[in-house]
């Protein structure tokens, strides 16, 4: 399951990126408590997007919930950001997808065709062998002519799975907008004070009040 980042790797990160970015020389303004606590929000956001998913009963190889990663932040101009990558169909399973026949969606993803891909067939065959689906045991030597029809009869399940995902569709579980949801109130909490820290840390060490008395 994806984990959360912790404050000591939150810091390192933005540490070694600040670090070649320098600060801004026109206020010395360096942002470093502000990027820690993005990266932590970050952070929060691939740890819930794992538990849903785990809760949801959405999780086959784990894949999907590994592939959620901060990427190393970035600076243009005065802006400051993380991408978070995943892999490319991280979105059906939260929007979900129509069926040819029907089924619900949240999104505009849907299937245009009932008969799924072989590559499709193949990941379903994964899936099943995985535990994703019942099968059955045999337990006795078998002959080749025995294995070669469980194989025919595991594509065969593997088929009508896949067939009938692509007729009925995906359901949506929202799993990656609820992360993002409790992330966005996290960051609410924590921003703002980061930022604030920045700011009094970029203030100068001996202020003067405007007749020339220094504090």
């Amino acid at each position: 399951m994806a984990q959360s980042i912790s404050s000591a790797q939150a810091g390192a990160i933005s540490s070694g990126f600040l670090g070649g970015l320098g600060s801004d020389k026109a206020t010395d303004f360096t942002p470093k408590e502000s990027l820690t606590a993005l990266i932590k929000v970050a952070g929060i956001l691939i740890e819930k997007v794992g538990e849903n998913l785990h809760q949801s009963a959405q999780v086959s190889s784990g894949a999907l919930s590994d592939s959620f990663k901060v990427n190393n932040p970035s600076s243009t101009g005065k802006t400051i950001h993380l991408d978070i990558e995943a892999l490319d169909y991280f979105d059906f399973q939260n929007k979900g997808v129509r069926g040819v026949r029907g089924g619900g969606s949240m999104g505009n993803y849907s299937f245009k065709s009932a008969f799924p891909s072989a590559e499709m067939v193949k990941s379903i065959t994964a899936w099943i062998a995985r535990g994703g689906a019942s099968t059955s045991i045999i337990s006795k030597p078998v002959s080749n002519l025995e294995s070669k029809n469980k194989s025919i009869s595991q594509y065969d399940h593997a088929f009508a799975v896949a067939r009938s995902i692509k007729i009925h569709g995906i359901k949506g579980s929202g799993y990656l907008d609820k992360a993002i949801k409790i992330a966005q109130e996290y960051s609410q909490d924590v921003l703002g004070r980061a930022l604030a820290i920045d700011i009094i840390n970029a203030l100068p060490k001996n202020l003067n009040d405007g007749n020339s008395n220094k504090r």
